[in-house]
């Protein structure tokens, strides 16, 4: 009998062991997952990974809704989105849930740093330079972000400076100063930037493609042509790489090579404005007017005054021998010769009337409807930067998206649109 008590109260003792080992699991195993999900988050904000740590932060706030830091984090996040509403409803449990309100305090003003409003907290940045805490990098690029939108370039340049001097083995500050020279069309200055960065981090497939776009602009195709085939390699979902190769191939007379490639890049996005016009730009080089129109002719529904593809439509139309219609073509291109003039005319005047949004408006709808949709969104993006609520940018915006394919981008600006009043 005492045997069998001893056995039964070992088993009872065993059970509660496991019990309470269960009971411990269950506790902690969700903040354990969330620890790992904050880590993640952070390594992907500092590599500029926004919206991949946006997920993974919020899995962290799900697993674990108590931790300050992930909501901080999220709150950044959201800010760097430019979605101020989440940003602020984040940071607010943040400093609830015990994080200290200086921090929270400077995210806000970063809030203001990254947009035209840069000027308000300007006389914060000394300071927060000078003792930055774990926020150094944050604090570069959000200031930096901001006096590109004030077109202030020189103190752009100074950030940049900075950083780079505090973080010397960052690649980040390079591809930031890379970005700037290529906006201001300061190639060689461009690219020498772009190499530093893949100097220091060379996976930077993203940064690889920029440099062998700059590397095309200046006719520098040879150049471009090993970096472009490293990119499709490292990123062969990447449908703008394959673009950028077949635009490469065409360039050095490869053409079978530049068709191939290109024909993949429609494969990863079947939309792609320019591996289509390209196709129709070397079929009609070969003499292959039909196939040339099945490339082009949808394009043209979306973007009739593009004035490269109305030009190659026109040519296309005459080999078809359907003179009237290729008129009207060479009618548009006329007139977007007039839009690039008076492009010009406005580009200039954006030093002096650096918060004109009216400039900044017909600068990106020009820029979208005749020469470059990618800078016209850049521009009409700036304009929402100065009057978040202009109704004429957010419904081009929804037009652009929702010609890309990108719903949920269209219909994000389409409800801004419908929710503003006229512009």
């Amino acid at each position: 009998m005492p045997a069998l008590w001893r056995r039964s109260k070992k088993c009872y003792l065993i059970l509660c062991l496991a019990a309470g080992a269960v009971a411990a699991l269950a506790w902690w195993s969700p903040r354990l997952i969330a620890r790992y999900e904050v880590y993640r988050g952070r390594r992907a904000l500092e590599a500029f990974q926004t919206e991949a740590a946006i997920e993974r932060l919020e899995a962290a706030c799900r697993f674990d809704p108590q931790d300050a830091q992930a909501h901080f984090l999220l709150g950044r996040g959201f800010r760097r989105l430019e979605r101020f509403d989440e940003m602020v409803r984040e940071l607010d449990e943040a400093g609830r849930l015990g994080m200290p309100s200086e921090r929270v305090q400077r995210e806000l003003r970063l809030a203001v740093a990254q947009t035209a409003r840069v000027g308000e907290v300007e006389p914060y940045l000394p300071q927060m330079l000078t003792s930055p805490g774990d926020d150094g990098r944050e604090i570069c690029a959000t200031f930096f972000q901001g006096f590109c939108l004030r077109l202030d370039f020189a103190l752009a340049d100074r950030v940049l400076d900075a950083w780079a001097a505090d973080f010397p083995d960052d690649p980040e500050p390079y591809a930031r100063r890379g970005d700037l020279y290529n906006s201001v069309q300061r190639g060689q200055r461009a690219e020498a930037a772009y190499r530093e960065c893949l100097a220091r981090d060379p996976s930077r497939t993203q940064t690889r493609l920029k440099l062998a776009r700059c590397l095309l602009d200046m006719n520098m195709p040879a150049e471009a042509e090993p970096h472009l085939r490293t990119c499709v390699k490292e990123a062969p979902g990447e449908a703008d790489a394959w673009f950028r190769l077949g635009e490469c191939l065409s360039a050095l007379g490869k053409n079978d090579e530049s068709r191939r490639a290109l024909e993949r890049a429609i494969q990863c996005d079947p939309r792609h404005f320019g591996a289509r016009r390209q196709l129709g730009e070397l079929e009609i080089r070969a003499g292959r007017a039909e196939e040339a129109f099945k490339w082009v002719a949808p394009l043209q529904e979306d973007w009739p005054e593009d004035s490269r593809l109305a030009t190659t439509m026109a040519q296309t139309l005459q080999k078809l021998g359907r003179t009237e219609e290729a008129q009207k073509c060479w009618q548009t291109v006329s007139r977007s010769q007039k839009a690039a003039t008076r492009f010009d005319e406005l580009i200039l005047e954006v030093p002096n009337r650096p918060a004109d949004v009216d400039l900044r408006y017909e600068l990106g709808m020009t820029l979208l409807r005749y020469r470059s949709r990618e800078d016209g969104v850049v521009w009409l993006k700036s304009v929402l930067q100065f009057d978040p609520r202009h109704r004429g940018a957010h419904r081009a915006l929804a037009d652009y998206y929702s010609k890309i394919g990108d719903s949920e981008q269209a219909d994000r600006h389409r409800r801004l649109a419908e929710e503003t009043g006229p512009s």
